[in-house]
């Protein structure tokens, strides 16, 4: 469904961070997130920079399938861990994944991060159901599924 237009979200992920490290080579992938309900929404992509002192974020926005210029930004990003890539469980496949575990709905919003918590050790696909008043967390490495109410 939220697949990139070039290809995989896995590719799409790929290629952010390889445009990102071109200028930012120490650059971390924090967050990727797309709000559906938006119309004209493209992707945002999160990265954290830990070169500078205190680490600052950089932000690069995908639309149409196409990547924009990264825009560096001299604030701390500080609700993530870094997401190493690559991962192996693409988004559609996480999709079907909280469909076949009963979270079934519209989707309106996915989000792909590593959320700072107790008991967190891993990366997840959120993905928001809001008119169902759904949200399914998919682990990245475990493939666990959870639908839980907003």
């Amino acid at each position: 469904m939220a697949e990139a237009a070039t290809g995989t979200f896995i590719d799409a992920l790929n290629e952010a961070q390889a445009i990102v490290r071109r200028q930012y080579p120490q650059a971390q992938l924090y967050e990727a997130s797309i709000n559906l309900a938006l119309i004209g929404s493209g992707w945002r992509f999160v990265f954290n920079d830990p070169s500078t002192v205190p680490n600052s974020t950089i932000f690069l926005k995908q639309f149409e399938g196409r990547f924009g210029t990264p825009e560096h930004v001299r604030s701390i990003w500080v609700e993530d861990r870094p997401i190493q890539l690559p991962i192996t469980l693409d988004l559609a496949e996480a999709e079907r994944m909280c469909q076949q575990g009963g979270c079934i709905g519209k989707i309106s919003n996915l989000t792909l991060r590593y959320p700072l918590g107790l008991g967190v050790n891993e990366p997840y696909y959120i993905i928001t159901m809001a008119s169902e008043n759904k949200r399914c967390w998919v682990g990245v490495n475990s493939r666990s599924v959870s639908c839980q109410p907003l």
